[in-house]
């Protein structure tokens, strides 16, 4: 059952893998991004989560990478979503 419902994938350390892998997979410095500051990033990142708190940035991130992980995450406590203020969200 936990198989079936995925519960074994620890979605959160994974996104934390993704990122400290990003370095491996582009050139940070194409993006004006240093190597230190990435790292920085990463810590910053693993340290909210283990407040159980997520940057706005991060959270559009970690949904994508749960939807090729996990499929769509289902919220059925939403039956709409109104975004008012969309230049206040991340590009991504």
């Amino acid at each position: 059952q936990r198989v079936t419902s995925q519960q074994h994938i620890r979605i959160l350390t994974q996104y934390v893998h993704f990122l400290r892998v990003v370095p491996q997979l582009i050139d940070l410095a194409e993006f004006g991004v240093s190597a230190d500051a990435w790292d920085e990033h990463v810590r910053d990142v693993a340290e909210l989560l283990k407040d159980k708190k997520m940057s706005l940035d991060d959270m559009v991130a970690f949904y994508a990478l749960a939807q090729q992980m996990r499929g769509l995450l289902k919220q059925e406590s939403y039956q709409y979503i109104c975004i008012e203020e969309v230049q206040d969200f991340t590009p991504f």
